[in-house]
This record gives structure tokens, sequence and C-alpha cells, in this order.
């Protein structure tokens, strides 16, 4: 999506295409008001916190890259697949 968009944009374009796919698919035959706004609000909320995530997530990989630094490559290698493991696999 282009930067330009206000993040009430972004909520709007994430859930028509969300809702677009619900009805896309068949997955329900009438979609709810309610959900529909809790929806947008949610997606938006999101969308306002996506900065500050992102920061967070950036200095948790500075401190594990630093962290790996100091090992020797095995110890890191064994690190790395310790953390693989903690990750979820996509279905």
């Amino acid at each position: 999506m282009p930067k330009h968009l206000s993040e009430e944009e972004i909520a709007l374009e994430i859930l028509g295409i969300f809702y677009g796919e619900v009805v896309h698919r068949g997955a329900k035959r009438r979609l709810d008001f309610d959900a529909i706004i809790n929806t947008y609000f949610y997606v938006l909320e999101k969308a306002k916190k996506k900065d500050e995530m992102l920061e967070a997530m950036k200095i948790r990989v500075v401190m594990e890259e630093k962290r790996l630094l100091h090992q020797s490559p095995k110890e890191a290698l064994q690190s790395i697949d310790s953390l693989k493991e903690k990750i979820p696999e996509k279905r």
C-alpha cells in the first residue's frame, strides 16, 4: 500500500480486502454491521501502533545480533535453532 495513505485509509483498505474475500468465498451469507465496524476499529488501532511495534522488533533484533556476535559459531547455530523452534509454523 502507498505510504501516503492515512491510518484510517489503510484500515479501510484492509477491511475491504478481508470482507471481499469473505463474500467471494461464501463463508458467510450475511455480514453483520457491528462485526464490520469492530473489525475496522481493530485494524485501525493496529495501523496506528505499527511504528511502535516495528521499533520494538528492531530493538529485539539488534539485541539478539549483539548476543550472537559474542558466541562461537557452534553456539550461535544452536541459539538460532532454539529460536526457530519457538516460531509457530504456518499452516
